[in-house]
């Protein structure tokens, strides 16, 4: 029998978060309040380390700020927990069947939905851990960041991330375009990774499409990550200072920054 405890906490605090729920006096933006939950279906042995760890996931739900950055971003939670209860049988319920606006229950809602089927098959999810944070806010957008964790050989966590701007809830999945993106590797060898600029001139002298390598990019309070795939879990995250990268970011992502 799967042991399950799912827990919801108020974040008074967030790390680049305003306290609270407070409206910006010059830009008249309400910070977003988010409530991190948290479900454990189980916790397991690791068959090779025989280390414990947890089976399960944890978000970070709004719960104040602006209803359409709220509404927004509560879409993009349901996208992310559907993908991992389905990950390992897709199909087995639709989206428009899980999906649920409740967001100071999202989490508990997934767990009760696929309560019998996790009882049934306790491996039924094809990753162990998800988390999905918010990661970063400014007075004109929020980022949330997801990890997808799966313990093999060793912690594999697989990152990207998403940015909403708080005026209107709009979602940016990209902020900076592939070529661009190569383009500033390119002209700053300073502040690019040797083994990832030298993996993705390998792909390229062989024939091979790096856009997939490139366009894993978040943009958080004073930078941009981008995550790089070697191969099939193996990843390194980089961090590239924001003034210097923000030339080559799309222009509506440059607007946004300049909070415009």
């Amino acid at each position: 029998m799967i042991q399950e405890k799912c827990m919801a906490w108020a974040l008074l605090v967030v790390a680049l978060v305003t306290n609270g729920c407070k409206t910006n006096e010059m830009t008249g933006e309400q910070s977003l309040e988010v409530e991190r939950q948290e479900c454990v279906m189980r916790g397991i042995n690791h068959p090779i380390t025989g280390k414990p760890y947890d089976i399960g996931a944890a978000i970070d739900a709004p719960v104040k700020g602006r209803q359409v950055l709220m509404d927004s971003i509560v879409t993009f939670l349901n996208q992310e927990l559907y993908e991992f209860y389905e990950s390992d049988e897709p199909g087995f319920l639709t989206y428009d069947e899980v999906a649920t606006s409740d967001s100071r229950h999202l989490l508990a809602h997934y767990q009760e939905v696929y309560k019998e089927q996790l009882e049934k098959d306790s491996d039924r999810v094809s990753f162990d851990y998800l988390e999905v944070v918010l990661a970063a806010q400014t007075d004109s957008y929020v980022t949330y960041e997801s990890n997808w964790s799966f313990y093999g050989e060793g912690l594999t966590i697989s990152q990207n991330w998403v940015t909403f701007r708080k005026s209107d809830g709009r979602r940016f999945d990209c902020v900076i375009s592939n070529d661009n993106l190569l383009r500033f590797m390119d002209e700053h060898p300073d502040l690019r990774s040797s083994d990832v600029w030298g993996d993705i001139q390998f792909k390229l002298s062989n024939g091979k499409d790096v856009s997939g390598l490139l366009e894993n990019t978040g943009l958080v309070n004073d930078s941009v990550m981008h995550q790089h795939c070697y191969a099939n879990g193996i990843f390194e995250t980089m961090t590239y200072d924001l003034p210097t990268i923000l030339p080559y970011l799309s222009k509506e992502v440059q607007d946004l920054v300049k909070g415009q």
